[in-house]
């Protein structure tokens, strides 16, 4: 399966997307695209991954259940997380002014397509 071309379709389909990424809940990735070159992809894949395990420990803790997704908000930008399956997750990182409702759309659409090819 070309995880790229998803990705980059994904990308293309929200207004002010500034990366997206396909990876593992290590925090190695599958694959990322960037368009804004001020980030750096592999540090983000790991950071992202760490907040996952973080906010799933709390879920735990809480009783909540698994994470299923996620959103931050940032002052340079936003990003939102999808699981896939229960190894991996989608991200994509927007500009603080992207629709975040759109984008939210987007991930959940473009996961249940990747989750169907792992």
């Amino acid at each position: 399966m070309d995880f790229r071309g998803i990705l980059l379709e994904m990308i293309h389909s929200v207004d002010g997307s500034i990366a997206s990424s396909f990876c593992g809940i290590d925090g190695i990735g599958v694959e990322t695209v960037v368009l804004d070159k001020d980030i750096d992809a592999n540090e983000a894949e790991v950071e992202i991954s760490t907040m996952l395990k973080v906010i799933g420990e709390i879920a735990n803790n809480l009783q909540a259940g698994n994470i299923r997704s996620f959103i931050f908000e940032a002052e340079k930008f936003n990003g939102l997380l999808e699981k896939c399956g229960n190894d991996y997750f989608i991200c994509i990182l927007l500009k603080p002014e992207s629709n975040i409702g759109k984008a939210r759309y987007v991930l959940r659409k473009y996961a249940k397509m990747i989750e169907k090819e792992i």
